[in-house]
């Protein structure tokens, strides 16, 4: 979308979006157009929201794993019931 919007070659456009997703934010290149700010608010709330939701299913996972396995207690075994 940044390579549309903001007029750049495709591989400017990625370079643009990983440094939105990835919050690294260099100031090298960024959007100049009211369109090109207007997206990159909405990809980084997007982004970030997504990158939580990934990483908060990695977690459960293994801790899922680790239960199972019974190298830590569930939590229903550390606090007699379970939290959510």
């Amino acid at each position: 979308a940044y390579a549309v919007v903001e007029d750049l070659a495709p591989h400017e456009g990625l370079y643009l979006a990983f440094c939105t997703v990835t919050t690294i934010g260099y100031g090298d290149l960024h959007p100049r157009s009211d369109a090109g700010k207007l997206a990159a608010c909405l990809g980084a709330m997007l982004s970030v929201s997504l990158a939580g939701l990934v990483s908060s299913a990695i977690g459960d996972f293994i801790q899922d794993s680790l239960c199972a396995a019974g190298r830590v207690p569930s939590e229903k075994q550390a606090t007699g019931k379970k939290l959510l």
